[in-house]
């Protein structure tokens, strides 16, 4: 079931911490099992939207817009399916990037639950 994420009642941080230390074990098992190793993995409210993001890596080439929407697609199955997030929220997959005084480039995959929103960052 997908969540349309649009500006809602503020939750709580404790609300956020709740259901990511929750989703971790099974986000993790997740992204490993796509060959992909889970970097970081955070869920903030800003600007009264909720947004879980996860960062992810391989050893074997730079993360790629096609990697993130691999990981974002079978992430939202998943919890879609389960109904692990009762709550409104836009998942963002993303590569770790360079630091921007390295002057690199970082690609981020947006996937909004409602309409498909891609966006590529640097």
């Amino acid at each position: 079931m997908s969540r349309k994420n649009t500006k809602n009642k503020k939750v709580k941080k404790e609300t956020l911490d709740f259901y990511l230390n929750s989703l971790k074990p099974k986000l993790e098992e997740i992204v490993n099992s796509l060959g992909y190793t889970l970097n970081k993995l955070v869920f903030v409210t800003e600007n009264e939207i909720n947004y879980l993001r996860l960062t992810i890596s391989r050893l074997d080439h730079t993360i790629s817009i096609e990697d993130c929407e691999k990981v974002s697609r079978c992430i939202e199955d998943k919890l879609d399916n389960s109904n692990s997030i009762p709550i409104s929220y836009t998942l963002e997959v993303e590569s770790p990037g360079i630091s921007v005084e390295d002057q690199e480039v970082k690609t981020e995959f947006v996937l909004n639950h409602s309409d498909m929103l891609w966006t590529v960052r640097v």
